[in-house]
């Protein structure tokens, strides 16, 4: 077919087709399009319709993608050249011709590239906390909470979350040494510092002017309706992002490498796998085997088992070429001590900053709004009868009271949560006589003493909490329990609670100022670890000498899992003497239960397989991408269209990827939005078709 062709350019060789075939990406070009017999390639012959070498270079490189998909069905053929289309569309607008894995986030809309990561790591925390809720739903261990509530609190942690990636992350790229930049540094952990603790201030004030706290102050009450748990959340997940912005984590993160040096730290690696595999397997199996039906121990189990198998993947891959650093024996253990102190101290200096200047503002607020209170001494209101003698302000009633009792164990006084709401963590691994308990008390009594105010509830025997209230009975011993008021305070008549809790405004800072501060040195030692740990496991992988694409993808899932599994772990251990504390002193219990695995789920999230997770599915949600992307990538590499530079893909030539980024055929109708996510830029003018290819700015194939 051929061979009229090869003549007349022969005879010809100023004709048009002959000029356009004298560059070899225009030969190749051919061949691909003309290799199938079903089409001739003597309609380049024809003059009317390829009157210049431009007009056959145009047709040439519009029908190359089309043929190498040649061999599919023509939707399958069709969707290839769209979704391509779409891709060097974006690439042109970047100014670039690298396609690289984890900056496809770019293509999502900005508002979906803030709370992307916050969504993924929820989506994760709740595969991970499955096990917890089946057990406590089979073990009857959980009242019924306010689902408005729960969902003003997860609306909270996104909005958060997403504040502290726009915000509290660097914008830099990182840095494969892990080490300072000098003054932007101190600037940008400047500017972080003076924002948690502007936010954190300005959050908790809100939450005092929204929520009750004159009773008191303790991590885990109960709430006064849905916004202070919408704010309460937004605190609670801001520090997720505050720990790892410190630690270096860009808002730009760049593909992880293996950290292991050497064949001693892989074989260190692979002895705490498995040891965390085993012990995380037999853990979670003592409660399949009906040894115990504690929640955490199933959560605790299943976590170091994840741990273990990453790092038993991580310590079995070799790092190849794809590591940015040099291997050095002991570089883990340097790199996390180096990272842990500085860590710490940032974070504690951040965290107790913030935290007492958060207390403060929560103090002064609710010292502000309480003003003056009605003197109820002697009257009765809704069946309550309210004294005072020698400064000792009571409110009593002989009504039945249900509701719930938390005993943190060691003699601590017990706290009394009405019915309806779920005591935080009723039962703990490590503290075997925390138990709650249900109760209807025959007589309820508030008492305060200078604005304390306890609560005696005179009940019958009690008995383990269930979901069915306790009914009252008229025979049995009775037994007066003293307890925590402040979340039982819902009982009282609301005009009722300023009268009791009114006292010295010194002794109601002094009373709630603590538990902040506490929280802030916690936020330190817990911020140390993870900064120890991202310093220790992150190293950039060196993306030009990666083996390819998929290769470089499937090392920092691999990374990001074993730091993600690290940190949740390292984070439990810390928090191990909070738990233990006497007496859940300040609700600090419930942080630490509640603080180390989302920092798991979060190092996963912010990671670049964790941005990348997140444009894969969006982009396959909407259809303009397939869900299965590499093998896309990997299909048009072998088909020619594209290659690989590395952990990059690139259209085979440049001229391909400008040609498909002007052509006219649309690729989708939110293909244009698409690529204009990817910047502002506007598109560079086509070259004219008639101009000689050394004219256009060709750059040669690299």
């Amino acid at each position: 077919m051929w061979t009229p062709v090869l003549r007349e350019l022969a005879r010809h060789p100023d004709s048009a087709p002959a000029r356009a075939l004298t560059s070899p990406l225009m030969v190749t070009l051919a061949r691909a399009v003309y290799g199938d017999t079903s089409r001739d390639p003597s309609e380049l012959l024809d003059r009317e319709r390829f009157a210049s070498a431009g007009a056959v270079e145009e047709h040439l490189l519009g029908a190359f993608v089309p043929a190498a998909y040649a061999d599919t069905d023509p939707r399958a053929a069709a969707d290839a050249v769209r979704r391509l289309t779409l891709l060097a569309r974006a690439l042109h607008r970047q100014d670039t011709g690298r396609l690289a894995w984890w900056e496809l986030e770019t293509l999502l809309p900005r508002a979906l590239r803030v709370f992307g990561p916050g969504l993924l790591s929820m989506a994760v925390l709740s595969a991970l906390l499955l096990p917890v809720t089946v057990t406590r739903a089979v073990h009857r261990l959980a009242g019924v909470e306010d689902v408005l509530s729960l969902v003003a609190a997860l609306a909270g942690q996104t909005l958060g979350f997403a504040f502290g990636v726009a915000r509290l992350l660097p914008d830099g790229a990182e840095r494969p040494d892990g080490g300072s930049a000098g003054e932007a540094d101190r600037r940008f952990l400047l500017r972080q510092g003076l924002t948690v603790v502007g936010v954190s201030g300005a959050l908790w004030a809100a939450v005092a002017y929204t929520d009750d706290l004159r009773f008191g102050f303790r991590f885990g009450s109960v709430t006064d309706g849905w916004l202070p748990d919408l704010l309460g959340g937004a605190l609670f997940s801001l520090l997720f992002t505050l720990f790892f912005g410190t630690a270096g984590l860009s808002r730009r993160p760049v593909p992880l490498g293996l950290p292991w040096s050497g064949a001693g730290e892989r074989a260190t690696a692979r002895l705490c796998g498995a040891v965390l595999l085993l012990g995380g397997a037999g853990t979670a199996g003592t409660v399949l085997l009906g040894r115990t039906g504690d929640p955490w121990t199933v959560l605790v189990g299943v976590t170091a088992a994840g741990a273990g198998t990453a790092l038993l993947v991580s310590a079995g891959r070799r790092a190849g070429r794809e590591g940015a650093l040099p291997a050095r024996p002991g570089r883990v253990v340097r790199r996390f001590a180096a990272g842990m102190v500085r860590g710490t101290a940032l974070t504690l200096l951040t965290g107790v900053t913030a935290c007492t200047l958060a207390g403060l503002a929560a103090t002064g607020v609710t010292l502000l709004k309480s003003g003056a209170a009605p003197d109820l001494a002697g009257r009765h209101l809704d069946g309550w009868r309210f004294t005072e003698h020698d400064g000792v302000r009571s409110a009593a009633t002989t009504r039945p009271v249900r509701g719930t009792l938390l005993l943190p164990g060691a003699g601590a006084r017990p706290i009394a949560y009405p019915w309806g709401a779920e005591p935080p963590d009723c039962t703990i691994p490590l503290v075997p006589e925390r138990r709650c308990v249900a109760f209807q008390a025959r007589e309820t009594e508030f008492e305060s003493r200078g604005g304390a105010v306890t609560v005696r509830l005179a009940t019958a025997a009690a008995r383990p909490a269930t979901r069915e209230p306790a009914r009252p009975s008229a025979r049995g011993p009775v037994t007066v329990t003293v307890a925590y008021a402040a979340d039982l305070r819902s009982v009282l008549p609301s005009q009722t609670r300023a009268w009791l809790a009114q006292g010295p405004a010194t002794a109601f800072v002094a009373r709630c100022l603590p538990p902040f501060v506490a929280a802030g040195a916690l936020v330190g030692l817990v911020g140390g670890c993870v900064c120890g740990v991202y310093r220790a496991l992150s190293v950039p992988s060196d993306t030009l000498r990666a083996t390819g694409p998929g290769s470089s993808l499937r090392t920092d899932r691999t990374a990001s899992f074993t730091r993600g599994g690290v940190v949740a772990l390292l984070v439990a251990c810390v928090c191990v003497p909070v738990v233990l504390l006497p007496g859940d002193w300040g609700g600090l219990v419930h942080v630490g239960t509640q603080l180390w695995l989302p920092l798991g789920t979060t190092a996963v999230a912010l990671s670049a397989w964790g941005r990348f997770a997140v444009a894969r599915v969006w982009l396959g949600v909407t259809g303009r991408l397939p869900w299965r992307l590499m093998a896309f990538l990997d299909d048009a590499h072998r088909r020619g269209v594209l290659r690989r530079s590395g952990a990059y893909f690139e259209f085979r030539h440049l001229r391909l990827q400008s040609h498909m980024a002007h052509d006219d055929t649309p690729a989708t109708g939110a293909s244009d939005a698409l690529a204009t996510g990817a910047s502002d830029a506007p598109p560079r003018p086509r070259e004219a078709p008639g101009a000689p290819v050394g004219e256009r700015g060709d750059r040669h194939s690299r």
